[in-house]
């Protein structure tokens, strides 16, 4: 399956003009079509977190010249009969053409796309909650514009270090635990901790297991006192 590299983000329902970024990354390098997570209270009353972490994630990640691949993650229950979505492939980029590999299903890459129009949704339905779309928002309690990243991660790359490929505006610094804002704006590149990375880019095993723990389909054997 071939399709223009214009179409994919298109079929995505991401700007045209991601394509550039995709041409530009480098070994290592991945790019957030958006990254959502949000803690739900766990179905069974016995479970002892009382709570699991939902995922709404799609990114494309380059694996060396002219290869990438891509996954799309949902495990978000927004509806009952919307079933969870572990979607990944290969392909390869040559001459603004996309290629799938022989063992990536067309079926694959349209879940994936049904992922990122997912996610688009969830990003529509929260831009009115947020600075600075609603101007009587404190800007101080928004992360996403204190840290200048984009919304929920949609279009944010980050390098094989987990570091931003590009320069962030910061405008606000903190101390002591405290979030004020700076004088002067300065540029830095942001540094992603283990922690961030996750609500980024979950393995998507790791974030179906704990979904199924938290509604009994996967079960835990303990062992034994002895």
């Amino acid at each position: 399956m071939q399709l223009s590299n214009i179409d994919f983000f298109k079929k995505a329902h991401r700007p045209p003009y991601y394509k550039a970024t995709l041409n530009k990354m480098r070994k290592g390098d991945t790019l957030s079509l958006g990254a959502i997570s949000t803690t739900y209270n766990a179905p069974l009353p016995n479970d002892e977190k009382n709570e699991f972490t939902a995922y709404a994630q799609a990114h494309i990640k380059k694996e060396g010249k002219g290869q990438y691949y891509f996954t799309g993650l949902w495990t978000i229950p927004t509806k009952e009969s919307r079933a969870d979505i572990w979607a990944y492939g290969h392909f390869t980029v040559n001459k603004g053409m996309i290629t799938l590999s022989p063992q990536t299903t067309p079926e694959a890459l349209r879940s994936f796309f049904l992922v990122c129009r997912y996610i688009e949704r969830l990003i529509d339905s929260d831009r009115d909650d947020r600075y600075p779309y609603n101007q009587n928002l404190n800007p101080i309690d928004d992360w996403f514009y204190v840290n200048s990243i984009p919304f929920h991660f949609d279009g944010f790359w980050f390098d094989k270090n987990q570091r931003s490929t590009e320069l962030r505006v910061m405008r606000y610094k903190v101390e002591d635990g405290k979030t004020t804002k700076t004088e002067r704006c300065r540029l830095s590149y942001l540094q992603i901790d283990g922690e961030l990375l996750t609500h980024i880019c979950q393995q998507p095993l790791l974030a179906l297991f704990e979904k199924a723990m938290s509604s009994g389909t996967v079960a835990l054997q303990k062992e034994a006192s002895q």
